[in-house]
């Protein structure tokens, strides 16, 4: 069975989900990600960075984080498709997209590290949605702050010229090579 789930355009095999505590444009609380749509639907409002913190094994930066952007997938559906090698597709497609996410928020200036977490309390915090779904990954971003929990919130969609402000390389849209990467993987990214 080919892996049609890396294929460009394919439906992801996991879904995501948001803890926002401080982002300009978003009211704080729990959000999970519409791909078809290009949407957040707002699943509670509210301050949990008590509980991101607690979901990610107790670490500090989750808690302080800005967002944290949570994977999961409905395993069964995924093993019954792919069989065994199902958990991994969907491991690193997780993986793959939160790559995407953490190259980016470095990109803008920004901070982000992966977590573990408890997978059941993770289940069942975005539940009822990720009822029955299998925890894969967590990204944290936010500003690059020591301390206390950030007060300043983040601005998404920094222009170019915001960037050269900042003393950045500026964008130019085309790809560098990437030395002993191949095409294909390339394509994957």
């Amino acid at each position: 069975v080919a892996a049609a789930c890396l294929a460009s355009g394919a439906m992801p095999l996991h879904d995501a989900y948001r803890i926002v505590n401080n982002m300009a444009g978003l009211e704080p609380g729990v959000y999970r990600l519409h791909r078809e749509r290009q949407a957040l639907e707002l699943l509670r409002a509210g301050e949990f960075r008590a509980q991101a913190g607690r979901l990610a094994l107790g670490q500090a930066y989750a808690a302080e984080a800005h967002v944290n952007h949570y994977y999961l997938t409905d395993l069964d559906a995924v093993l019954a498709r792919y069989g065994n090698r199902g958990y991994r597709l969907a491991q690193l497609e997780s993986a793959l997209y939160a790559s995407k996410l953490h190259v980016g928020t470095h990109a803008l200036g920004l901070g982000a590290a992966g977590s573990g977490s408890y997978d059941d309390e993770v289940s069942e915090f975005f539940a009822p949605p990720a009822a029955g779904q299998s925890y894969l990954f967590v990204l944290t971003s936010g500003l690059k702050r020591r301390g206390a929990a950030s007060a300043v919130p983040v601005r998404v969609g920094l222009t170019v010229a915001g960037r050269a402000a900042r003393g950045a390389r500026p964008v130019t849209g085309r790809r560098r090579p990437t030395p002993g990467v191949s095409p294909r993987w390339r394509a994957l990214c």
